[in-house]
């Protein structure tokens, strides 16, 4: 599509229309903010402030929850408030990057989030055992991990290659 078949289609749109070209991540993102690709278990975003790594992150994670009914993601953090206000509530959290057509219910008192088709994305802080997330989870989202859990990321991932079968069938 050349430039003026864009700025005419654009032109022509719909809110609706809009609003889903607006809300699809995939075209919009530089490409370091994609998931790289082949078969990988561990896309770790090192970069600066003002990267996207949050937006990104919640976009992946959006996309995993809306693709996959069922799904158990874990998003974690230092604290239980570092994941609501950063990964759940904040400016490019799951909640402000989520299509409209696809908004997950947030149950603050429960520390979760709830997708349509029944995908459940827990909260949970640097307390929680990482055997728990690894065990319970097929996906598991991290904010500032390196920073904030430090060595017990390191047991994290080794606990991760030991038990990844024990989750369950591959989503694939």
């Amino acid at each position: 599509m050349t430039a003026s078949q864009q700025r005419r289609w654009i032109d022509e749109a719909s809110e609706e229309e809009l609003s889903l070209l607006q809300s699809e991540w995939l075209l919009w993102a530089r490409d370091k903010q994609l998931p790289p690709q082949g078969d990988w278990r561990i896309w770790l975003l090192l970069a600066g402030r003002g990267f996207g790594k949050t937006r990104a992150g919640a976009e992946w994670i959006g996309l995993l929850a809306r693709r996959y009914s069922q799904l158990q993601i874990a998003l974690v953090g230092a604290t239980f408030d570092d994941v609501r206000h950063v990964m759940v509530e904040g400016a490019s959290g799951i909640l402000n990057c989520a299509p409209f057509w696809c908004q997950p219910r947030w149950l603050p008192s429960q520390h979760k989030l709830i997708w349509p088709n029944g995908s459940v994305a827990p909260c949970l802080d640097r307390q929680c055992p990482p055997s728990r997330i690894i065990i319970l989870h097929h996906e598991q989202d991290g904010d500032e991990l390196l920073h904030q859990i430090g060595k017990a990321l390191l047991a994290l991932f080794s606990q991760a290659e030991i038990l990844f079968h024990r989750v369950g069938e591959s989503l694939e």
